[in-house]
């Protein structure tokens, strides 16, 4: 698959959950550089969502679930715990599935435009759970949402 036909993908799979193309075409952008094999363990997460239950469904230890749950998948970057919590039941791995992993990513966004009306918020929550201000009025993860912000100005600057 090309780079432009993930990016017709993303877009397409946007508009589905009703979620700005241009939104998930620059958060794709910054998370993976639209790669759909990208993985990235975060050894501290927390959050894991019924993993002995789908150890059991998918013939995997749970140590594996969890690992599985702690870790990014695909062009946008969906945590396996995320996914599961989105309905996911499939193995994690197969998050780098374009469809897959890009589904679970715009039903996150879809998810996430329901609970916030800013948009810088959504971008912040997308990447740190929920929307965070520190004192002063920045962002938790001012970096991240600077970042996806100036290539979602980009995107719509020039009309794509």
């Amino acid at each position: 698959m090309t780079q432009a036909d993930l990016i017709a993908l993303l877009r397409s799979c946007a508009e589905n959950f009703n979620v700005d193309p241009d939104l998930v075409v620059a958060i794709a952008t910054i998370e993976s550089g639209i790669y759909p094999l990208a993985t990235r363990f975060e050894p501290n997460w927390k959050y894991f969502w019924r993993t002995k239950e789908f150890a059991k469904s998918l013939g995997i230890t749970e140590a594996t679930e969890r690992v599985h749950q702690a870790t990014s998948w695909g062009c946008l970057q969906v945590m396996g715990a995320v996914a599961r919590e989105l309905g996911f039941t499939d193995q994690l791995p197969a998050l780098c599935t374009p469809d897959n992993g890009i589904r679970m990513g715009c039903k996150k966004l879809a998810r996430l435009s329901e609970k916030y009306e800013n948009e810088e918020a959504i971008i912040a929550a997308y990447n740190a759970g929920s929307a965070r201000r520190l004192p002063g009025g920045k962002w938790e993860n001012q970096d991240y949402v600077t970042k996806v912000s100036e290539r979602l100005r980009k995107l719509r600057a020039i009309g794509r």
